[in-house]
Parts: C-alpha cells; structure tokens; sequence
C-alpha cells in the first residue's frame, strides 16, 4: 500500500513535469508568433476593446521580458500598443511609465512615440544627473521641422540649449560622447558638425575635423564654410580656402549657436579670405578684403592690424603705421598692433619710440618672443 502510494505519488510529479514542458512548448514565443498576437491584439483595440487590448499587450509584453534579444524590438512594440490601450483610462502617468519603459526598445521613438510623451521625457532626462540622451535627440528629432507655439517650441528649445551647453561645457568624455550622438542624430543641422568640430580641435584630433567639414559643408550654412575654410588655411590650403570664404559669404549665417559667428561671419570671412589672398600672391584682392572687414566692423582690431601687415609687406611703411595706430584706437590693449607699430618705428630707425612700443607690447602679452 506504502509503495502504491509513493508510485502514485511519482506519477503526479512527473505529470506535473510534462505539463510544464508542454506548457512553455506552447508559449515558446518566434517573431512571427509575436507578429500575430500584436496584430490580434491591434484588433481588438480597433474594435474598440481596449481592456482586452491592454490584458493582451502586457501579456505578450511580460512573456517577451526574458526572451530572446531578436525579440525585443517587439517587446516595445507591445509596451507601446498596450500603453496606446491605456489612453482611454485617463491615467497618463501610467501610459506614460510604459512610453518610458518601451523607449529604449523602438527602432524610431521619434516617429513612434506621440509628441507629449516625448516632451515629458526630454523634460525629465535635462533634469536628471546622468542618462542616456536619447530622449532629447528623439524630441530634437520630432520637432526639427518645426515645433508647435508654445509649451512644444518651448520644451524643444530649453532641451536643444540643455544639450548644447552638455556638448560645450561637459567634460571632455562626456562632449565627445555628446557631439558624436547630436551629430549622428540631427543630420542636416550646422551645430552638431561645429561642435563636434571644436570639440575634435581641443582633443588633439584636428585631423579628424577635415573629413568632417569636407562632408557636411556642402550642405550646410555659411558658417560650416567658413569653419572648412578656416581649416583649409590653416593646412596652408589657400586656393580652396578662398572659395570656401566665398561661399561662406554667399550663404551667410544660419540657426544662431554656441559655435556660430552670427553678423559677424560676414567680417571674418572676409578677413580670412583677405589673408589666403596675401599668401596667394594676390595682394590687390587681399587689400580689397582686409578694407572691406574693417568696413564691415570698424571696432574690431584684427582687420586694421592685417592691413598694416600687408601694407608692411608692401613697403608702405606710413600706411602700416596709420593701420597699426587705427587697431590701438579702436582696442589699446590689442597687443599685434603695438608690436607692429614698433617695427614701423625701428624700421624707421626711430628707436626709442621702437623699444617704447615693445615694452608696451610686452605688458600685454609677455610671451610675444620675438619682442624681446
């Protein structure tokens, strides 16, 4: 009797073994399995049965937590669709706990998610002490053809400022980890390519910077050409760097940026412009371009002391002098100036004004070598 009862006893169990296997054979989950219960699913909430939607989509969704990693695109999908099932109960936090959940599963939360979602989760990742970015990109992403009047445009622009400061400020990991994402992320915008630009300068990796310029100037605004053509000259490139500063003065400034020059731009490509010019040889066009900046900026320092150098070189010691001495009007303690005014001077064998002017110089910049 004793060993009919643990014989009994061992059938069960092992009765209880097979369901089990037969059970999780059952619920063995393929991409095509899932595809139906989406679909399934799908059609219950478009016959109006959201609360059987929503039992299905988080069955299938707690089904697919451990499954394979093949699955897991489908698994936001099924967050998402029974999120979109919970709409009708009022309870957006809850909607919104299973958009956050779903995110870092969809392929394009940008497109797949609905605008006030992303807003709330841009929102909640700026104020928080570390994270991934994603959710700013995707409401960047949203809104890049434009955002709607009000909270929108405004949620998107204190997030697109938020990620800036992070690419200009941050610490040198956390920027490169920052423009490498906004600049794979928002194709088609000049600040992503200039702060990854700067940021490839003030990591020794300028040599990356040319590449980077070179692909994404032709489609951009004037300042990404004047940044390809700053690059170009100071690789000593000064043919295609003139045409870059042409261009760049066609196009004109474009969406305002850390990075950006702004009304500014027009004078420092001309500038710049001037200065491959002199290089070339062509040191009517360059005099032309130098005149044509301190035109368009008559308080900034730079155009009037290229001037004086050009003119320097030209032998037009008295018109050096006048440019030298136009450039300390403007800013005295613009340190070039005063050392070019003293050349002026101990070319003229005027020494004492020379050695004057030198060790003026020198108080303003003490590093400046050759004036010692």
């Amino acid at each position: 009797m004793a060993q009919l009862a643990v014989l009994l006893i061992i059938v069960v169990a092992l009765a209880g073994v097979a369901a089990v296997v037969l059970a999780r054979r059952r619920t063995t989950l393929d991409a095509a399995g899932v595809a139906k219960a989406l679909g399934a699913a799908a059609e219950q909430l478009a016959a109006g049965k959201a609360p059987q939607a929503r039992r299905r989509y988080a069955r299938l969704a707690r089904q697919l937590a451990g499954g394979p990693e093949e699955l897991r695109t489908q698994r936001g999908l099924a967050l998402l669709g029974q999120a979109e099932a919970t709409i009708p109960t009022g309870d957006q936090q809850a909607t919104l706990a299973l958009h956050r959940e779903a995110f870092p599963l969809l392929t394009d939360p940008a497109r797949q998610l609905p605008r006030w979602s992303l807003l709330r989760l841009a929102e909640e990742r700026t104020q928080a002490p570390d994270g991934d970015l994603g959710p700013v990109l995707a409401l960047l992403q949203a809104t890049a053809t434009g955002a709607e009047p009000g909270e929108e445009a405004e949620t998107a622009a204190r997030a697109r400022q938020w990620l800036q400061q992070l690419c200009r400020d941050a610490r040198p990991e956390q920027r490169d980890h920052a423009t490498a994402r906004a600049l794979a992320a928002l194709p088609g915008q000049d600040w992503p390519v200039l702060a990854r630009a700067a940021l490839l300068s003030a990591t020794d990796r300028a040599a990356e910077t040319e590449p980077l310029l070179a692909a994404a100037a032709p489609h951009g605004s004037g300042e990404l050409w004047f940044r390809w053509g700053a690059q170009l000259f100071t690789l000593h490139r000064d043919e295609p760097a003139v045409a870059a500063f042409d261009e760049a003065l066609r196009r004109g400034p474009g969406e305002p940026s850390p990075w950006g020059r702004g009304p500014a731009l027009r004078t420092d490509s001309l500038l710049f412009r001037g200065l491959a010019r002199q290089r070339l040889g062509d040191t009517d066009a360059a005099w032309a371009d130098l005149a044509a900046a301190a035109g368009e900026s008559p308080s900034d320092p730079r155009p009037r002391y290229a001037l004086g150098r050009l003119a320097l070189l030209l032998g037009a010691d008295d018109q050096a002098r006048e440019q030298f001495t136009a450039a300390l009007t403007v800013r005295p303690s613009f340190a070039p100036a005063r050392f070019g005014l003293a050349l002026v001077h101990e070319r003229a064998q005027r020494h004492s004004e020379a050695a004057a002017d030198y060790r003026a110089g020198l108080g303003q910049a003490p590093d400046w070598r050759p004036a010692r």
